[in-house]
């Protein structure tokens, strides 16, 4: 990613090389979930502070390559099958705020390769 991938703000500057490294460090749900949200906070803000379209796909990127640590992570982890027996120390989905959709598209990511995920935008 380009230097120029940098937002200001009032207490620091966040660049693309800090979330990428956020990212490549995380090995939680919840880590993963933090860098996903603040790439797409940042997206919104390229957005409108009118940024390089460059900028943006940029930061959507680093959202989306997040969203697919997530479907690797949860591909990773141990499912409930059918009804959950008593005392389970298994999560739901739900108990960690992420519906079947999310979860679906994450894991749907996991099979796009990330060098093409950057060749798509």
């Amino acid at each position: 990613m380009s230097n120029a991938l940098v937002i200001r703000t009032r207490d620091a500057a966040i660049s693309g090389h800090d979330l990428n490294r956020q990212l490549r460090r995380a090995s939680s749900i919840e880590d993963v979930k933090g860098v996903a949200d603040k790439a797409a906070a940042l997206l919104k803000y390229a957005k409108l502070a009118k940024r390089s379209r460059a900028e943006q796909n940029q930061w959507g990127l680093v959202m989306l390559l997040a969203w697919r640590r997530m479907g690797e992570l949860l591909n990773a982890m141990d499912r409930h099958r059918g009804r959950p027996a008593k005392g389970s120390q298994l999560k739901r989905l739900s108990e960690m705020g992420i519906d079947s959709n999310q979860s679906h598209r994450w894991r749907a990511l996991t099979k796009i390769s990330p060098e093409d995920l950057g060749m798509i935008l």
